[in-house]
């Protein structure tokens, strides 16, 4: 008999042994059986001079001396993992010592110098499962050339993922860090896009700091910023540059190629944070801060020709220069602006300059026939109403409409509910607005659009009704829900609406098929009694609402449309999957009631039989019973029964 020298050893709770050796074995031991190895693990070159046990046994970590980890799957018997990337300096000719801390699994590795390793982070399943996001999801993006949905979050996370199996293709941890007192944090990731040929990724962050990535394989290729602890708000890879806006209240552009890390940047026509942008090549870039202020740009050239305020948008702004860089202006003595991440929301306290308080308050957002059916129109008083303006939190330009005065090519959110239309013609301007919400306190956080710009959707569909009125797909990645749509429009509490944008705000006539439309929106049927969606819009003819639904449970923060398959793939500020456990299951199970073709006509042809001619006075109660019986396959014991019933009397 052969013995070996065992150097390490652990033991768990459900009585296994597990132990190292100097023949560079992993062996588990059943500790009533101990004449022979149940698993033996191979792998390691050199002798074992760790274990480290997790899950009750399921997991192990082993520790070679020539500084190699590896991860053993127990139930699965075979190796997950294998870690070389310990420092070259570590051991050496020195003995190591090992310490696992099991309340934050940290395995601290000490020799000539000492290593941190984290063994299994530890997951808040209120958050994530583990396997998506953990923070707050920024920006789903559709790379048509790859036929894969990448996915930036506040975790200053990477992910691809696969959108027809769901599953994840590749992940980049930290992909944004900062250096703080010493230890490396992580930095949110706020804005991304492809470049034009769809092969690159362009991220910007919380600090101001912009990278290029190859999103297949995770190098980050260029380091580039904007300005020093200044949040990107857009970022927009056009050809041969890069323009990005965040908090410096102007446009920087870069050169996409080339090692600059700094670019440069355009006049600052703003007096506030610029929040978001739309460019519509090759003619304009627009740009909208917090104080609601849009200013029209030249692309070409980077002159400004139009700068308004959505507060009073018929009245166009003078184009007064301001230095880049310069401080802003003060409005009075006290200004304070609190912003919340991920969620799309902001609140402003600022006292208003003496102009601003003797100015009437512009009513023209909402049109006046609608005043009286404002049921979902929060009242601000006059005083709070003068000294909050209203910000911007979305823009989207309809690309296939021609720049004319009088077509509408911007459609601009606004805090109090309402979309803007607006021209971007030299020439144009604003045109129209229209309401897109009839929940109070509700905005518009994000939209998308398909080529044709067709249609324009927001909605408020319940998960039930995701699934039976509307013909879509749910899929939960990150919180991205997957629905069959083609203008999309997100609200901050979840729902997602359906406009008609064909005949909306052109100048041409154009013929609408509405029975094509009811038979794919059942939405446009009628109703005995209308929802809060329909009577908001009773004077509201155009444009035409086809359909409303609640998609998500939390804010919608971004929405991106796949045209090839008509999916929309829209995220929320939180996942609701673990968060909503009952919820979840309950909307499964109504989901796969008829999980197979035969048991749903099956159940057709039980009800044609049981609810006869000759049986026409049975009620619901009797019908529901006896549907039952039918439906599943239960042998009744009739003498039982008729015992029992004796018995009883």
């Amino acid at each position: 008999m052969c013995y070996i020298d065992i150097i390490v050893f652990e033991i768990t709770d459900s009585h296994l042994i597990v132990t190292g050796s100097q023949d560079c074995l992993v062996r588990v031991w059943n500790a009533f059986v101990p004449k022979k190895a149940i698993v033996v693990f191979e792998g390691h070159h050199t002798a074992i001079c760790s274990i480290v046990l997790q899950d009750s046994g399921q997991k192990i970590y082993s520790l070679s001396k020539d500084r190699c980890i590896k991860v053993w799957d127990v139930p699965a018997q075979e190796c997950i993992q294998t870690y070389v990337r310990l420092p070259a300096d570590l051991a050496g000719k020195t003995p190591l010592a090992t310490f696992y801390n099991p309340l934050n699994r940290n395995l601290i590795i000490a020799s000539n110098k000492i290593a941190v390793v984290i063994c299994g982070k530890i997951v808040d399943e209120e958050l994530t499962d583990g396997y998506t996001h953990t923070k707050a999801v920024t920006k789903a993006l559709y790379n048509p050339l790859f036929k894969c949905i990448v996915t930036v979050g506040m975790d200053s996370h990477i992910i691809v993922w696969d959108p027809w199996t769901g599953n994840r293709l590749f992940l980049v941890k930290d992909a944004h860090t900062r250096i703080l007192y010493g230890e490396v944090k992580p930095v949110e990731i706020t804005a991304a896009t492809f470049d034009t040929s769809n092969q690159l990724l362009l991220t910007g962050a919380s600090d101001g700091t912009i990278k290029i990535w190859n999103f297949n394989t995770g190098t980050c290729i260029r380091h580039m910023n904007i300005e020093e602890n200044c949040e990107v708000t857009s970022v927009t890879w056009l050809k041969n540059r890069i323009l990005a806006v965040g908090w410096n209240m102007h446009i920087t552009e870069f050169a996409d190629t080339g090692k600059a890390t700094h670019g440069k940047p355009w006049e600052t026509r703003h007096t506030d944070d610029v929040l978001c942008a739309a460019v519509r090549v090759p003619q304009t870039i627009v740009t909208s801060s917090y104080s609601g202020e849009l200013v029209f740009w030249m692309l070409e050239t980077g002159q400004p020709y139009g700068r308004y305020n959505v507060s009073n948008p018929k009245e166009k702004l003078a184009l007064s220069f301001k230095k880049s860089g310069a401080k802003k202006a003060k409005a009075s003595v006290l200004s304070v602006t609190t912003r919340k991440r991920g969620s799309g929301t902001s609140v402003a306290f600022k006292s208003p300059t003496a102009e601003e308080a003797e100015a009437p308050i512009p009513l023209s957002i909402l049109p006046s026939q609608y005043e009286a059916r404002r049921v979902s129109v929060i009242h601000v008083p006059t005083l709070d109403a003068a000294s909050r303006p209203l910000s911007i939190h979305a823009m989207i330009f309809l690309q296939s409409r021609p720049m004319q005065k009088d077509v509408g090519t911007l459609l601009v959110a606004i805090e109090n509910g309402n979309i803007q239309v607006w021209s971007h013609h030299t020439g144009g301007g604003y045109i129209s607005s229209f309401f897109a919400i009839h929940t109070a306190g509700d905005y518009v956080a994000a939209m998308a659009t398909d080529p044709d710009n067709e249609y324009l959707f927001t909605g408020e569909i319940r998960l039930t009704v995701t699934f039976f009125h509307i013909e879509s797909i749910l899929l939960t990645i990150t919180s991205i829900y997957y629905n069959l749509f083609y203008f999309h429009e997100g609200t901050t509490v979840g729902y997602v609406k359906i406009w008609l944008m064909k005949n909306f705000m052109v100048p041409w006539p154009v013929k609408l098929v509405m029975p094509t439309y009811r038979i794919q929106f059942p939405f446009l049927w009628k109703d005995r009694v209308a929802g809060r969606a329909k009577r908001s819009l009773r004077e509201q003819p155009l444009p035409l609402l086809l359909s409303s639904y609640k998609a998500h449970l939390r804010a919608v923060t971004n929405l991106e449309y796949i045209p090839s398959c008509k999916i929309l793939v829209s995220e929320e500020e939180q996942r609701s999957k673990v968060k909503y456990p009952h919820l979840r299951s309950f909307v499964i199970k109504i989901a796969s009631m008829f999980g197979s073709t035969y048991t749903c006509e099956q159940l057709f042809s039980q009800l044609a039989t049981v609810k006869s001619k000759s049986r026409s006075r049975i009620s619901d109660e009797n019908l529901f019973h006896q549907l039952t019986i039918a439906m599943f396959h239960i042998t009744s014991n009739f003498e039982t029964l008729a015992d029992l019933r004796d018995e009883e009397e």
